[in-house]
């Protein structure tokens, strides 16, 4: 999660990719939920 939520994101997310905020808050949150979607189905 925290590759997802750090800081690392953010700067990966609007200098590389060059998304704007609300793009960037889009994209963490679905990335987030994909990572604990799929943490549960492995259980």
């Amino acid at each position: 999660m925290t590759i997802v939520v750090g800081w690392e994101a953010q700067i990966a997310l609007r200098d590389v990719r060059g998304l704007d905020p609300q793009a960037e808050q889009e994209t963490v949150i679905w990335a987030a939920r994909a990572l604990v979607e799929a943490a549960i189905k492995e259980k």
